[in-house]
C-alpha cells in the first residue's frame, strides 16, 4: 500500500465541493494512474506491468473501487457535470497460503502475486463443481493502494452525511465485497488475513495506528529515499552499518532521512477495528445473507 494521501483541492477558489462520494469498479483505463499514483511513493526499479494491475482487479473485481464525484463541467454553467477522482482502493485477494508468504514470511513481492495458485478468481470459484473443489475457500486481502485524491469532497461529503471518512469507507466496501463473495461461492469462505506495504508516513499512521496492523517478525530492509532533486529509490540497508554509512555517502543529498517501509497485518484473532466491518468467519450461500448490513453479527438468532 503506497500512501493515504490528504490530495488535491480540484475545485479551486470559489468553487463549493461535492456532497457525495460514488464508487465503481476499476477498468482498464485506470491501470495507468493507479500506477502513476503508487509510483509517485513509492520506486520500484521494476515497475509492475498494467497487466498485472488489471488482473489483480479483474480477478475479484469488488475488492477494488475507484472512488469518484460530480462537478459542474464549466464554471459558469452547473446543468453539465464531469467526473473528479476522489480515491482509490486497489486489493489482491490471494489464496490462504499465497497470502502467508507475502504477508508473514516475507517469500513475495507484491510483484510475484501472479497465477492461478496464488490469485483467487471469484468468477472461476462460482462456477466450479462443488464435488471438485475443496471444503472451503480461505483467503488473504492484501491492500495494494488507498490514496484520497480530493480532501475537500470526502470533508463535504462526511459533513453532509453522505460518507464516512476514506478510512473507513474503504473497509465498508471491503466488508461488501467479502460479503458479496461469501454469497456468490458454493463452499464456505473464511478470510485469514489483512495485509499491506505501508511506505509513507500517512500509509503507516493509518495501518500501524488506526487499523492496528503489525509487523511480522521477518521485517522489510527496504527504505524509501528521497534526494533534493527530487527523485526518489528504492534502496535496501539491512543492517545499522549499512543504514550509517549510506547516510555518510549521501550527506547533503538527502531530502529527510529514509523512511523504512513495512508490511503489516492483521489476522482475526488480534485486536482490530478491521474486523468490525470484515467478518472472517466461514460462510457460503444462505448462510452469508443472514449477515447484517454492517456485517458486525447475524439478522437473526
Amino acid at each position: 500500500m503506497a500512501a493515504f494521501l490528504p490530495g488535491a483541492r480540484p475545485n479551486g477558489a470559489g468553487r463549493d465541493p461535492p456532497s457525495s462520494i460514488a464508487a465503481r469498479a476499476v477498468l482498464a483505463r485506470d491501470v495507468h494512474l493507479i500506477l502513476a499514483q503508487e509510483a509517485a511513493v513509492f520506486p520500484l526499479p521494476d515497475p509492475l506491468q498494467p497487466t498485472t494491475v488489471l488482473k489483480w482487479t479483474t480477478k475479484c473485481p469488488h475488492f477494488s473501487r475507484i472512488y469518484s464525484t460530480l462537478r459542474p463541467a464549466h464554471q459558469h454553467e452547473s446543468r453539465d457535470q464531469e467526473e473528479v477522482l476522489a480515491g482509490t482502493l486497489i486489493c489482491i485477494v490471494l489464496h490462504a497460503h499465497a497470502w502467508r508468504r507475502l504477508a508473514l514470511q516475507g517469500e513475495l513481492a507484491e510483484a510475484d502475486l501472479v497465477g492461478e495458485d496464488v490469485l483467487v478468481d471469484a468468477a472461476a470459484l462460482a462456477s466450479a463443481n462443488p464435488s471438485s473443489t475443496a471444503t472451503s475457500v480461505d483467503i488473504g486481502i492484501h491492500i495494494y493502494h488507498i490514496e484520497n485524491t480530493h480532501r475537500d469532497a470526502w470533508a463535504s461529503a462526511v459533513c453532509a452525511g453522505t460518507s464516512p471518512p476514506l478510512r473507513e469507507r474503504a473497509l465498508q466496501d471491503l466488508g461488501a465485497a467479502l460479503r458479496d463473495l461469501q454469497h456468490a461461492l458454493r463452499v464456505p469462505v473464511q478470510l485469514v488475513g489483512v495485509s499491506a506495504l505501508a511506505v509513507s508516513l500517512q500509509g503507516i499512521h493509518l495501518t500501524a495506528n488506526v487499523w492496528n496492523m503489525v509487523e511480522p517478525p521477518v521485517r522489510a530492509d527496504d527504505y524509501v529515499v528521497k534526494y533534493t532533486d527530487g527523485s526518489m529509490a528504492l534502496v535496501a540497508l539491512p543492517t545499522r552499518h549499512d543504514f550509517d554509512a549510506f547516510l555518510a555517502k549521501n550527506r547533503g543529498q538527502l531530502a529527510g532521512t529514509p523512511l523504512r517501509t513495512r508490511m503489516l497485518y492483521a489476522t482475526p484473532d488480534m485486536p482490530s477495528v478491521l474486523w468490525q466491518y470484515l467478518d472472517p468467519a466461514p460462510r457460503s450461500g444462505h448462510d452469508a445473507l443472514l449477515v447484517s448490513a454492517d456485517g458486525v453479527g447475524p439478522i437473526v438468532g
